[in-house]
């Protein structure tokens, strides 16, 4: 059996294996703070990404939940608490997170979010593997860049994406970027992906995912 198969059966209980797999998910997100150039990612509030991270979990074992825009921008409103009645939306081009990254004009995004999702929900999407899902939301919502801050975006994107592996019973996609290490080696696994090349982004969240698991469930694969 496979470290995944006894995840699944969650011998510990499932409230105790979330407060354990919490501990480990707001200790990595604080790691992001130190890359928004001074600027608090939300505010290093450990209440509100416990909120979000808790609604994920809630989410993805709702019957049925459908991700969408709506969903989206309540994600980015607790990571971006800096954000109170201006729009949400980015209103410009965003930084370019990679040489061959194409972000929509500004006055596009809501369609084309809303095409994405819809897409998130096809049959040849659902026929993939949860960490292959995670992997394409994940390089989507950063393709589009619907958010100004490319932290704050990262983060949201990491987060929504953790959705989808969640719903398959797997934990969130956990990822520290404040160890230059890690981020050495997921920046350059986005660049590949940018390139089409997304075997070396899905293997970085395998990695991450087996990581989690084995911090509070001692797996031997997904």
């Amino acid at each position: 059996r496979t470290g995944w198969d006894r995840w699944l059966e969650n011998p510990g209980g499932l409230e105790a294996r979330d407060q354990r797999v919490e501990r480990v998910e707001l200790r990595e997100m604080h790691g992001w703070a130190t890359l928004a150039q001074g600027e608090e990612v939300s505010r290093r509030d450990p209440d509100r990404l416990r909120e979000i991270t808790a609604r994920l979990r809630e989410w993805a074992r709702e019957p049925g939940m459908v991700f969408g825009a709506e969903r989206l921008l309540e994600v980015y409103r607790q990571v971006d608490d800096r954000q109170t009645d201006l729009p949400l939306w980015r209103t410009e081009l965003p930084p370019l997170l990679a040489p061959l990254h194409d972000p929509v004009p500004a006055g596009l995004l809501p369609r084309m979010v809303d095409l994405a999702f819809d897409w998130f929900t096809a049959e040849g999407f659902e026929e993939m593997h949860p960490l292959e899902q995670a992997t394409v939301v994940f390089l989507r919502l950063l393709d589009l860049h619907p958010f100004a801050s490319p932290v704050r975006m990262k983060l949201t994107a990491l987060l929504v994406a953790g959705f989808y592996t969640q719903r398959a019973g797997l934990p969130p996609l956990i990822v520290d970027l404040g160890d230059p290490e890690v981020s050495t080696r997921f920046d350059q696994a986005l660049e590949a992906a940018f390139r089409m090349l997304t075997q070396p982004l899905i293997e970085f969240f395998t990695e991450a995912t087996l990581r989690t698991m084995a911090e509070v469930g001692e797996p031997e694969s997904v």
